[in-house]
């Protein structure tokens, strides 16, 4: 039967927690299976700022964790992990931790602020690849058949882009990757906590070290949402959270606005009330934003 997997972290960071993955019967809501990131440790949660899980068409559980306990045994806090069902289990079959776990988790700075990108498969050699990065602002550019594992020397990845997205100041306010990647097109769409949103044109599956287009306006990390007919039609969506206004970009320029919901705000303007930082969702024509206690609908003018 359909399983439904969903992963946790912590509230507020209160101790002790660990992260966890469990999985549903579709059905029945009965727990079928239990994952935790540091049985031997502690924190690893997954969080990725309300991004789901990523999986691949083998069955394969891909999502990444925040600070906490790391041994490349059974611990892995800060890291980029991909487990499988087997047996009645869900089981570790890869993973990923940065060369610099150690000034990462001495900074909190998470990996599970990010989400897991899997892409549709590539031209080239290596055709399984898998984007995330966290509050550092590195991009990671994974082969999603051999993540990389962990080596304190170097990062034995695909692609470890520096400076592409914003990165965190020490001391400072949180930057880089909230909330997962997106594609569409042969592009990937970034849009970073206090930055500017970005494409990334991908050539021969490689990503660009700079981005390939940038949105005017500077947003506090929204998800970007793609609505589409097929490979037509396209439209990046963003609900920038701290204004709140819904945005719909042309998925080719950034810098073309289709439209945003402050440009008739008696009609569209989303109320000053606190939104949720939870992306919306696209189905049947229409765009839903969560807001507090209410769900915002827009679509097509009758």
């Amino acid at each position: 039967d359909p399983i439904i997997y969903m992963g946790t972290a912590s509230l507020k960071d209160t101790q002790p927690y660990h992260g966890w993955i469990f999985g549903f019967d579709s059905l029945t809501l009965q727990l079928k299976y239990v994952y935790c990131t540091t049985p031997d440790g502690r924190e690893g949660g997954v969080w990725q700022k309300g991004s789901g899980l990523a999986a691949d068409s083998s069955g394969n559980i891909y999502f990444q964790t925040g600070n906490g306990t790391f041994d490349n045994m059974d611990d892995f806090g800060l890291s980029v992990v991909k487990i499988a069902p087997n047996n009645g289990s869900l089981v570790l079959v890869d993973s990923y931790t940065p060369s610099n776990y150690n000034y990462l988790n001495q900074n909190d700075w998470d990996i599970s602020s990010g989400g897991i990108l899997l892409l549709p498969p590539q031209p080239g050699s290596t055709p399984n690849i898998a984007i995330g990065g966290g509050k550092e602002g590195t991009i990671y550019v994974m082969n999603m058949d051999d993540l990389g594992g962990y080596n304190s020397k170097q990062n034995n990845i695909l692609q470890y882009i520096v400076g592409a997205i914003l990165p965190s100041v020490p001391g400072g306010q949180d930057n880089g990757i909230f909330g997962a990647p997106s594609y569409f097109n042969n592009n990937v769409y970034i849009f970073g906590e206090d930055d500017y949103p970005k494409m990334f044109t991908l050539n021969n599956g490689a990503m660009p070290t700079t981005a390939t287009s940038v949105a005017t306006m500077t947003m506090i990390g929204p998800t970007p949402v793609i609505s589409a007919n097929g490979s037509t039609n396209g439209i990046v969506w963003a609900l920038q959270f701290e204004a709140p206004i819904l945005w719909a970009f042309d998925p080719n320029d950034l810098t073309q606005v289709y439209y945003n919901s402050n440009q008739d705000p008696s009609r569209d303007q989303i109320a000053k009330e606190k939104v949720t930082r939870v992306p919306p969702t696209v189905a049947n024509g229409r765009v839903y934003v969560p807001a507090d206690g209410v769900v915002r609908v827009y679509g097509l003018l009758q």
